[in-house]
Order: C-alpha cells, then sequence, then structure tokens
C-alpha cells in the first residue's frame, strides 16, 4: 500500500515524502492500519460467514482512482484489489451488524413528538439511527475484540 501511495503522489506531480519524514511515517503507518484492518475484517467474516465474492472484490477494486490508465504495476493492482476487499467486507460486516434492528410504534410516537411535522419519515429516520448505532457498536467491539500495538522502527 505504501508502493501505492507513491505511485499516486507522482502521479498527481508532487513529491514523495523522504523515509523519516513525520510525513513518510503517516503514510507508513495508514498503509500498516489498513492492512491490519483488512485482515481483521477477514477474520471476523470468517467467524460470521460473510463472504467476498472474486467479482465484487474485482468491481470495488475498479472503482479505486488511479491516474494510471490501466498501466499500473503489479503493487498498484494488489493494492487496489485489498481497498476493493475491504470495502467490501466492511459493507457486509455493517449489513451483518445491523440484521436484527427494528424500530417499535413506541419509539416512532416517541421521535414523531420530538420532531413534529415528520411523521412520515419518522419510522425510516429512528430505523437510520438505530442500524447507525448499531453499526459504530459493532466496529467498536471490533477495535477491542482485536487489540493491535504497533512497535515503533
Amino acid at each position: 500500500m505504501l508502493e501505492f501511495a507513491k505511485a499516486r503522489t507522482t502521479e498527481e506531480r508532487a513529491a514523495f515524502p523522504k523515509e523519516g519524514s513525520a510525513e513518510f511515517e503517516a503514510i507508513r503507518k495508514a498503509s500498516l492500519a489498513q492492512l491490519v484492518t483488512l485482515a481483521i475484517f477477514r477474520e471476523k467474516a470468517s467467524q460470521v460467514g460473510v463472504h467476498a465474492a472474486p467479482d465484487e472484490i474485482q468491481q470495488a477494486a475498479a472503482t479505486v482512482e488511479s491516474e494510471a490508465k490501466g498501466k499500473d504495476d503489479a503493487a498498484a493492482e494488489q493494492t487496489k484489489r485489498n481497498l476493493g476487499e475491504l470495502g467490501v467486507l466492511r459493507r457486509k460486516l455493517y449489513a451483518y451488524a445491523i440484521r436484527g434492528v427494528t424500530v417499535s410504534d413506541a419509539e416512532v410516537r416517541n421521535y414523531a413528538k420530538a420532531h413534529p411535522g415528520n411523521l412520515t419519515l419518522a419510522r425510516a429516520a429512528v430505523l437510520a439511527q438505530k442500524r447507525a448505532a448499531a453499526g459504530n457498536a459493532f466496529f467498536e467491539r471490533l477495535a477491542h475484540e482485536y487489540k493491535v500495538t504497533y512497535s515503533s522502527g
């Protein structure tokens, strides 16, 4: 992923940060964090029976912007596949996390009381709020479940 960031910087006609600089370290850490997140998502997806099909990954990878116009090297193509898979798994794990979220009539009435004039959208608004909360809680638990620490260097 670091090589992909370097290639993107070069494509944008900017200077890539020098190794050892704060900017380089920030890019390196972000690249590592993406790889760790992908590994965590793969593990959790396997545990809960969520799968990312190769064609889904390829479609998502095709949306990763590249200035190379189909001339990316093998490392850049792999990074695009990793980013595509990361996106697909995040979407599918989110769907898994919110699968049981429901809204009661009482919640709709309470929302409608607090937001007069929005009765027709009340159920959808409450559902969206509850799904967002369930998804956020799922990913927060995931971060704690797979505690990762980084050593310097």
